[in-house]
């Protein structure tokens, strides 16, 4: 639906196939911009020429692809940066046992060293 009709009808219509062949209008939705799929449970409707679907209970436009893969890829990077905040703790933490159980031995050698003077 890019551009106006050239019969000078809307630029989105529904319709649904009956089993004899026949074709129903689908109801408008209840905003009017749009229609009612009862087959998706949602609303079908023009948004900046592109046909998108629309949660009649919220009021929610649904992410297209292009939306839903940037958030997804957002997450990725979100979960993939935490994912290397973590081995970088793990990694300060295992050097500072390491550091500690090297100044414990040394502690211990000198205190043994003290108890043989």
């Amino acid at each position: 639906p890019l551009d106006q009709r050239r019969d000078g009808g809307p630029r989105l219509e529904g319709w649904r196939l009956g089993t004899d062949g026949s074709r129903t209008p689908l109801p408008p939705c209840a905003t009017g911009d749009g229609f009612e799929s009862v087959v998706l449970g949602l609303d079908v409707l023009l948004l900046d020429r592109e046909m998108r679907l629309r949660d009649p209970d919220t009021g929610e436009t649904l992410p297209d692809w292009t939306e839903s893969e940037a958030k997804r890829r957002s997450e990725a990077a979100r979960a993939q940066a935490e994912a290397a905040r973590a081995d970088e703790e793990t990694a300060r933490a295992d050097e500072e046992t390491a550091k500690r159980m090297v100044a414990e031995r040394r502690i211990a050698e000198l205190e043994a060293r003290l108890r043989l003077t």
